[in-house]
């Protein structure tokens, strides 16, 4: 089906048709689709019980997400090696009770409910429980993992998944530095902006005007934080022209929705030397920090490349202290006083948040 929707069978089946297969008109249904699924489940399913049933030591991996209904589901994985070869198979999305340590604990148990593994093997094989860093998940005392060791084995070791840390530690860390505030807020409001017909029209014409590429403010935060961020700010340095120019001519015509006022108040910040200069380093780090996002997301990662991986990132942000990046280095080729040929204004205040 290549993650297409049930009810897409049919006419993939008259497709298959036109290419000259014949198959005939018995099952040519979505019932029928949905036996072929079952089917194909069932023996996928085997499978990975073959590969348990050699695996001496197993890790479960598991996330929560929620559907459109707003049900809360709990995502399985199990990650295990067989004679030195890692495998990572996916076991179940398993719909909670509730979204607490009991709820996502039993939705895990029913995923690695196999029925050719006996329960008792299942559960000596168990010895990690990886997850994100949500309290819900690492809590000593009412934790999944707490119950975990409390019903399973004592010895079970809680793994955080490092790429949310490496968000965590980013979120955290932006906490002591106030210009974050003020490019995170200037992103925000260029990509709500933007999303208004009549602004992405006019902004469709600067990039035309400057020669520009088009390159769209897009939305900061997100699912995958460090690589949107990111990208959305890598939009707003390479379109800074364009902007500028379209915002410009808003601030100049009167208009009763109040987006003179907010168009005014959008370039004040793109042509504040402090936001623009943070904005630069910012994007230097957020680089080095999606580069490390990247690896640790890989699915055979080992721990050998992770610290190696750690090592190099850190070396690089702490360069940062007294060498330019790439992108701060493109504000310094001018007098720093300037940037894209817009003034830049005020007191740079950024030299100190990288501490």
């Amino acid at each position: 089906m290549h993650c297409r929707p049930v009810s897409d069978f049919k006419w993939m089946c008259e497709m298959d048709e036109k290419k000259g297969l014949d198959l005939g008109s018995t099952y040519r249904n979505e019932k029928s689709c949905k036996e072929f699924l079952v089917a194909i489940a069932e023996i996928t399913r085997l499978a990975i019980e073959d590969k348990v049933k050699s695996a001496k030591f197993i890790t479960i991996m598991s996330d929560g997400s929620t559907d459109v209904s707003a049900t809360e589901q709990e995502i399985i994985y199990l990650h295990f090696a067989v004679d030195g070869k890692t495998h990572c198979n996916f076991l179940g999305l398993v719909q909670c009770d509730k979204p607490d340590a009991n709820g996502i604990y039993d939705a895990i148990m029913q995923a690695v409910k196999l029925p050719g593994i006996p329960k008792e093997e299942m559960m000596k094989k168990i010895v990690g429980f990886a997850g994100d860093g949500a309290a819900v998940n690492t809590g000593k005392k009412a934790g999944v993992i707490a119950l975990m060791r409390e019903r399973i084995s004592g010895d079970i070791l809680m793994v955080q998944c490092m790429a949310h840390r490496v968000e965590l530690a980013f979120k955290e860390a932006m906490k002591q530095a106030s210009l974050f505030i003020k490019v995170y807020v200037l992103l925000d409001a260029l990509y709500k902006l933007y999303r208004i017909p009549k602004q992405a029209a006019g902004l469709k014409a600067a990039f035309s005007t400057t020669n520009i590429s088009k390159i769209w403010p897009v939305r900061v935060g997100g699912t995958r934080w460090v690589s949107h961020t990111h990208t959305a700010l890598q939009n707003m340095l390479r379109g800074y022209r364009a902007i500028v120019l379209h915002l410009s001519q808003v601030a100049t015509t009167r208009t009763a929705s109040g987006m003179q006022a907010k168009a005014k108040g959008l370039l004040k910040t793109l042509r504040s030397k402090d936001a623009m200069t943070f904005a630069h380093l910012l994007s230097d780090i957020l680089a080095v920090l999606s580069k490390l996002s990247k690896t640790l997301q890989q699915r055979e990662v080992c721990t050998y490349h992770v610290h190696e991986a750690l090592k190099a990132t850190m070396t690089s942000i702490n360069k940062f202290k007294d060498r330019a990046g790439p992108e701060q280095r493109k504000l310094q080729q001018g007098d720093c006083n300037s940037f894209e040929g817009q003034t830049l204004t005020g007191v740079d205040h950024s030299s100190g948040q990288i501490e």
